[in-house]
């Protein structure tokens, strides 16, 4: 029989239950197993919810906050501009206007403080960050627009400020605050400096150093990094542009001192919450305290310009760097990688420090330097971004060492001179860097087979760049303009020739990609020094033939290797195929232009007894390597030769002796062309 119904709780009979052997489906309406609806929004409705809260109730209070202070900032110029308040001598003086200033910003943090007890909190912060924000301009004002003061009061009102901000900030946890007082405070010297005062730049730069300390205070209990960012900028801006618009050679001493106070400070300032709670560091702090070396390193640049004195800052900053990583070992042992990090930055500046005592081209020779240090380095610890952070300065050298001038070497022997050995220390560094990836090569993978072709092609393509670049710029200051864009072919060839074996051997596609390059650059470089018509030296036996010989031979070499390593359906043997017509091709051309160059008014005829006799050599040679593209190829030029001799050489001066001899000529080679053709074709049927 049927179960009995039962009854709920309340007292109203019940659906009866289904035995075991029926299916109960959730999703059916009158199912007891289905869900009651829900009434949470769902995840777009929430998220949309979300952000409208976040645009209404705090982003819109934060940016009304910098725009009261702005616009406050704005007023105050504008009633000074017309009078109204701060003149000396009126009613309403200097005194009067930063007292209300400053009154005023006072007034925005009780108001930030009565919204705060009430549970406002974005209000609060905004209005906070805005008081603040002119605080700061009130102080600065009277210090270095008004001169109301002087920098004793000013520093203690400055400090008493920071001191206010941070509390707030930290006893509220609340990050606008502070990023809204750090923002005003760095906007306060584009917004009321006069820059009038003999004393700007200390001004300017111990206010700067108080607001920093006060984001250092902060760094080291909060991990708030848009504060960082925030002051970072600032500092530098500001300080960059009194730099770029009234620093004079006097003031070189300050200077330099208020660039290393900034740089202190912003060393410290990545890293003080993580070495005061033993956090392990993440990757951005490096970046800014790189970016605090370079931006001092670059403003010592522009005083000192290279020399020793450029070297000890680089030395200083080193140091530094060093003595940071030894902290950060002690504090935080677990973090190898974050000493590390720490430990290449100095070496950094240790190799910028040793061209620069040196008197060399120091930034060519300091990027060289640091790549093979930073590969070490990234072995020493076993760290692969750092190995692959060592192709960067690498490629900066590079990038460097082309914008070089080459154009005069009429002083100093070819390849034996100074500027030629400072060079070269970049294909040095990157043979260095390839020799120390091979050493270790069984501790590697194929990321650092990566690198250390990168650094092999390197050095190989980057030596014959230097030494052809040297060779030219010798021949053409000492008025050998034709051989100067020769000499390249052969160097490009035998380059181009090796890698190409090499890549066959090895079966390495880089450097059969590298051989390739070489290749067709030293046939371009063959091809570049007939541009110009000369007649310099005998035909056929000349700098420039010999030259456009070598890069031709190179590159028949390379494909007939390419072509007894690979299947004849291979890839590469499909590449040399296309070589050895390219080559031919080529060599017919360089032919055609260096005989008609040394012809003078026999000039037609020469071109078609050469273009016949090279058609009867692609045939020959064509049966010889058993290759019919070669005697198809030797056939076509003599058709063209035909064509050539009916359009052109007909045309001459009747019973012109070169007309006589042009035809005799072709007639013969080929009735002999013909003979060789029919024989070798017998013979190899046999």
């Amino acid at each position: 029989p049927p179960p009995p119904p039962r009854l709920r709780a309340n007292g109203l009979r019940s659906q009866p239950v289904r035995g075991t052997g029926d299916l109960i489906n959730p999703e059916d309406a009158d199912s007891p197993l289905r869900p009651a609806p829900s009434t949470r929004p769902s995840a777009p409705t929430a998220a949309a919810l979300s952000l409208e809260e976040r645009i209404g109730k705090r982003w819109i209070t934060w940016l009304g906050a910098l725009a009261l202070f702005v616009g406050a900032a704005f007023f105050v110029e504008l009633a000074v501009a017309r009078g109204w308040v701060g003149r000396t001598g009126s009613v309403l003086g200097p005194r009067f206007l930063v007292a209300s200033v400053g009154a005023f910003g006072l007034a925005l943090l009780v108001a930030g403080s009565r919204c705060a007890r009430r549970g406002l909190d974005a209000p609060a912060q905004g209005l906070t960050g805005a008081g603040l924000a002119i605080l700061y301009a009130a102080v600065y004002a009277g210090l270095d627009t008004y001169h109301l003061y002087g920098s004793g009061p000013a520093f203690v009102a400055m400090v008493g400020v920071t001191a206010l901000g941070v509390t707030l900030a930290v006893r509220r946890d609340a990050q606008a605050i502070a990023v809204l007082a750090v923002l005003g405070g760095v906007l306060t010297p584009v917004l009321v400096s006069s820059g009038n005062h003999a004393h700007s730049r200390d001004i300017l730069c111990g206010y700067l150093a108080v607001l920093d300390l006060g984001v250092l205070v902060l760094a080291a209990v909060r991990r708030w990094r848009a504060l960082d960012l925030i002051a970072f900028l600032g500092t530098w801006l500001s300080f960059g542009g009194w730099f770029l618009t009234r620093y004079d050679d006097a003031q070189q001493a300050a200077t330099l001192a208020w660039s290393g106070v900034f740089f202190t400070v912003f060393l410290a300032v990545p890293f003080a919450y993580h070495l005061r709670h033993r956090v392990p560091l993440e990757g951005g702090r490096f970046a800014s305290a790189l970016a605090a070396g370079l931006c001092s390193f670059g403003v010592a640049a522009q005083i000192l310009g290279e020399g020793h004195a450029l070297g000890a800052i680089a030395l200083g900053v080193a140091a530094a760097y060093a003595a940071l990583g030894a902290v950060v070992r002690a504090r935080i042992p677990g973090d190898q990688r974050a000493a590390l990090a720490l430990h290449v930055l100095a070496v950094v500046f240790v190799t910028m420090a040793v061209p620069l005592h040196l008197d060399l081209r120091a930034v060519t020779v300091a990027w060289a330097l640091q790549a093979p240090a930073l590969l070490y380095l990234g072995w020493r610890h076993r760290y692969f971004p750092v190995r692959a952070l060592s192709l960067v300065p690498l490629g900066l050298a590079a990038l460097d060492l082309a914008s070089w001038t080459w154009s005069s070497r009429a002083g100093a022997l070819p390849l034996w001179n100074r500027d030629f050995a400072t060079a070269a220390l970049v294909p040095l560094a990157a043979a260095f860097a390839a020799f120390l990836h091979l050493g270790v090569a069984q501790l590697g993978d194929a990321r650092d087979r990566g690198l250390r072709a990168i650094t092999t092609l390197a050095a190989v393509l980057g030596g014959a760049v230097l030494v052809h670049a040297e060779l030219a710029a010798w021949l053409g200051a000492h008025g050998h303009a034709v051989d100067a864009r020769a000499i390249g072919a052969p160097l490009w060839a035998a380059v181009g020739l090796a890698l190409v074996r090499h890549g066959l051997r090895r079966r390495a596609e880089p450097a059969l990609a590298a051989g390739g390059l070489a290749l067709v650059v030293g046939v371009a470089t063959a091809l570049v020094a007939y541009l110009e018509p000369s007649t310099a030296g005998v035909v056929l036996a000349n700098t420039r033939f010999v030259a456009a010989a070598a890069a031709i031979a190179a590159v028949v070499l390379a494909a007939r290797d390419a072509r007894r390593a690979s299947a004849p359906a291979g890839l590469v043997a499909e590449r040399a195929a296309i070589a050895h017509g390219a080559a031919a091709f080529v060599g017919w051309g360089v032919l055609s232009a260096e005989v008609w160059q040394h012809a003078g008014d026999a000039g037609q005829v020469a071109l078609t007894v050469t273009w016949a006799a090279v058609a009867v050599g692609l045939i020959v040679a064509g049966f010889a390597a058993r290759a019919r593209g070669y005697r198809l190829a030797g056939l076509a030029l003599f058709l063209l030769t035909a064509a050539k001799a009916c359009l052109v050489d007909l045309g001459g001066t009747a019973g012109s002796l070169d007309r006589i001899v042009s035809f005799l000529a072709l007639g013969v080679l080929m009735i002999g062309a013909s003979l060789i053709y029919h024989r070798l074709e017998r013979r190899l049927a046999g």
